[in-house]
């Protein structure tokens, strides 16, 4: 149980300093989606991007 809390512990601090450190927010949400999926069982995301217009992203899992 502590080790899967360190485990977490260490994803999400490697994906806060991403975050911070991104200069293009579509690759950095994609790093991240291929990051943590595993660890939290998901084959999708679904984003909306708002820049000036209205754009709709939808992202399956490669395998």
């Amino acid at each position: 149980m502590e080790q899967d809390k360190d485990r977490l512990l260490e994803l999400l601090a490697e994906c806060a300093a991403k975050m911070l450190a991104a200069s293009d927010p579509r690759r950095m949400i994609d790093y991240l989606f291929d990051r943590v999926r595993e660890e939290l069982r998901i084959d999708v995301y679904f984003i909306i991007w708002s820049m000036g217009t209205q754009r709709f992203g939808l992202r399956e899992a490669e395998d």
